[in-house]
């Protein structure tokens, strides 16, 4: 949203200038800009949202980029919250049972501290329809982003980069899977039409 809407650039060395490099994830240095600036582009949208709500706990997972630990622990020291999370690397080429049995274990050491703070007990059946929910998600996603590869693409690098929301915010819930499942209907019959974006 910060890029979308043209903030990120003016907010980036606010987040370089705590000592996060430039040569890291955008993504966190704008965010953390943002949150000094005390602004956000959800005031636009929505009354009353001035900056990130606290938290009640943090959750990583360096599955994409190991920044995102550090990411969420700038906001565990300002929220005074704690942070927990599962770090793998993403450099792993096959995955072995070794590599499994410790994400696996990192997982289940969430449990406690969320059941905590959440006040609810683990549900191992809840847990299988989310991760099939997100399955879902992704896959339609990536038929979603190779849609672009038709002559003329049905989509643009902008886009991708919007329409991505779903599956950041919203993997491992039916409505994102059924954002996906139309928005793919709709680029299919583009394609059909042949109608091309610029």
């Amino acid at each position: 949203m910060l890029g979308t809407t043209r903030m990120a650039t003016d907010l980036i060395p606010h987040g370089s200038a705590l000592g996060y490099s430039p040569e890291i994830c955008s993504y966190l240095t704008a965010d953390i800009g943002a949150f000094v600036k005390v602004v956000t582009p959800l005031a636009k949208a929505y009354k009353g949202i001035e900056s990130p709500p606290k938290p009640d706990i943090l959750v990583y997972n360096t599955n994409q980029y190991g920044d995102v630990q550090d990411w969420f622990g700038f906001y565990g020291k300002q929220f005074k919250v704690a942070v927990i999370g599962v770090s793998g690397n993403v450099s792993v080429k096959d995955v072995t049972e070794s590599i499994v049995k410790s994400v696996a274990r990192q997982f289940e050491d969430l449990i406690p501290a969320l059941e905590e703070v959440t006040g609810t007990k683990f549900d191992m059946d809840r847990l299988k329809e989310v991760i099939g929910y997100s399955r879902q998600c992704s896959d339609i996603w990536k038929e979603v982003l190779e849609t672009a590869a038709a002559n003329p693409a049905p989509l643009t690098f902008f886009d991708g980069s919007t329409l991505m929301g779903p599956a950041v915010v919203g993997r491992g819930t039916p409505e994102a899977v059924a954002v996906y499942e139309k928005v793919l209907a709709e680029l299919k019959e583009r394609i059909e039409k042949r109608d091309g974006r610029r």
